[in-house]
């Protein structure tokens, strides 16, 4: 797996102003909204189905260390919609 240094955005993206701007936890925040966005679109495309999105986004939330709002989940601990 390729290292990314702290600065680094994305591949294959220029550094923008507004992302160089960002704090380190800002990044991994708004790196975090993309691929929760990106599943959400797969989920609602069809290519994955309810139980994957759920555990892909709980798997995310768990290795990236995020700490979502808590109206976002439900009793369960799984995230409403």
């Amino acid at each position: 797996m390729k290292e990314i240094s702290e600065g680094t955005p994305p591949e294959g993206k220029k550094i923008s102003g507004a992302w160089a701007a960002l704090s380190p936890a800002e990044k991994k925040r708004e790196l975090f909204r993309r691929q929760k966005e990106l599943l959400a679109t797969f989920l609602a495309t069809g290519a994955i189905s309810q139980a994957q999105h759920d555990k892909s986004l709980n798997c995310l939330i768990e290795k990236m260390g995020i700490r979502e709002n808590a109206g976002e989940r439900g009793a369960e601990g799984k995230v409403r919609r």
